[in-house]
């Protein structure tokens, strides 16, 4: 059972790093580990540490839990658009951040 919940987190460590036109060593520098762990990593053949999720989220700019097949919860268009909101905000100027997340915030509170 380990085996395949490692498999299915390297898949979508894989999936995350391709949708964000990473290559394998360009990740793994940025994690500080050989490309070679990585791709064990991606395989699914290694345990993957905590601490590197946590990094990759902020990589990513998703939620740690994205890391725990999400495919049950939500449809594939969700993590479409989750991307593409992501690609989109990491592309606003800082002002512009600033007004979102307040809005957002308001939002929340209503």
């Amino acid at each position: 059972m380990t085996l395949e919940i490692e498999r299915r987190m390297g898949g979508l460590v894989r999936r995350f790093r391709r949708d964000n036109h990473m290559k394998r060593e360009q990740l793994a520098a940025q994690l500080g580990i050989s490309r070679e762990e990585l791709r064990s990593y991606e395989e699914g053949t290694a345990s993957m540490p905590l601490f590197l999720l946590s990094r990759m989220s902020k990589i990513f700019n998703v939620h740690p839990y994205s890391f725990f097949d999400p495919e049950p919860l939500f449809p594939k268009i969700f993590d479409q658009c989750a991307l593409e909101m992501s690609r989109i905000y990491r592309e606003l100027e800082p002002e512009k951040k600033k007004q979102l997340l307040a809005r957002a915030r308001e939002m929340i509170a209503e």
